[in-house]
């Protein structure tokens, strides 16, 4: 049986060259076409640690929320890598970002796995999926 709609996933921008995308989810009926939803993405493609540019393979991507509490403000929110962070602007909201995770390079990354604990050992196994 063929549905009566589908649903689109997509970058429907013409090119970026920013590192924050926008991706629109888009319902197609058979009569129409309709956007649904707007999810806007940050992509971090590089930290600075210890003085050192690390450049990742692959951005970590983030969905750019309105934050619940704080009418105006942006949030995102990463429960895998312990990210919960909120701003006025998508621009402070980014260094917030970069600066937890080049936090989480130097305290859990660069150390010993013999001192982390299960946690973190998961956490920098994905961190270092990365580059």
């Amino acid at each position: 049986m063929i549905s009566d709609s589908i649903n689109y996933y997509g970058d429907l921008s013409a090119s970026s060259t920013t590192s924050q995308n926008s991706y629109t989810i888009l319902t197609i009926n058979k009569n129409s076409i309709k956007e649904t939803n707007t999810i806007r993405i940050m992509e971090i493609e590089e930290i600075i640690v210890n003085g050192k540019t690390i450049m990742f393979k692959k951005p970590i991507k983030f969905e750019i929320k309105d934050d619940p509490l704080i009418p105006g403000n942006k949030y995102i929110e990463d429960n895998l890598i312990y990210i919960h962070e909120t701003a006025s602007t998508e621009k402070e909201l980014k260094e917030k970002v970069k600066e937890d995770i080049e936090i989480q390079w130097e305290d859990i990354v660069m150390e010993d796995d013999s001192k982390l604990s299960e946690g973190s050992i998961k956490l920098k196994e994905h961190l270092l999926s990365f580059v």
